[in-house]
């Protein structure tokens, strides 16, 4: 019964995954991006999953939209962060180059509202230890952008890294992210 449930639902997001980058249905609600997001992560392959979103002609925008559409702190815990684990697969980045995931990054970075907000909660310290990574990746990934991108981040990250709190973290993945951080 259970794997009936399981497969319904994985075709029902399959579906929505498509009607989303074809132009038929709109991220515009907190319940749209949740399901496009979960969506995403339902992909097995995340670099073919990733060069569908860069080849539709909706697909950035969709991701634009979803990560903006709530900016609490459940949706960013819950569905922000996960997505960005999900983005931090070598592979995406092995993708053209890191062009595709450059794509995405300034998708969701500029404007800054997303970075701002997961920044505030890192502050905080409402991001749990699991979930660290996530946020750290991000601020790399950003910091390592090309000037011309105009995601300026620097003076953010020089504070999240002169805080410690990154080299502290109970991940050994996570401390490792901050010392490049440091070192970029």
């Amino acid at each position: 019964m259970a794997f009936h449930q399981e497969a319904r639902r994985a075709a029902r997001l399959k579906h929505l995954f498509r009607e989303v980058l074809v132009g038929d249905r709109l991220v515009r609600s907190s319940v749209d991006a949740t399901l496009f997001l979960e969506a995403i992560r339902n992909h097995e392959s995340h670099s073919s999953c990733i060069e569908t979103i860069i080849s539709s002609k909706f697909g950035i925008s969709a991701i634009r939209d979803a990560v903006r559409v709530d900016s609490s702190t459940s949706f960013a815990l819950f569905h922000t962060l996960p997505f960005l684990q999900y983005l931090s697969n070598p592979g995406i980045k092995a993708l053209v180059d890191g062009q595709h995931l450059q794509q995405l990054l300034l998708a969701i970075a500029h404007p800054q509202t997303v970075w701002k907000m997961l920044l505030g909660l890192f502050r905080k310290h409402e991001i749990p230890q699991e979930t660290l990574y996530s946020f750290a990746w991000l601020a790399l990934e950003l910091v390592s952008l090309p000037p011309k991108t105009e995601v300026d981040v620097l003076d953010d990250v020089r504070a999240i890294v002169e805080g410690e709190s990154l080299l502290k973290a109970e991940a050994h993945e996570t401390r490792e992210l901050g010392y490049k951080i440091k070192h970029v």
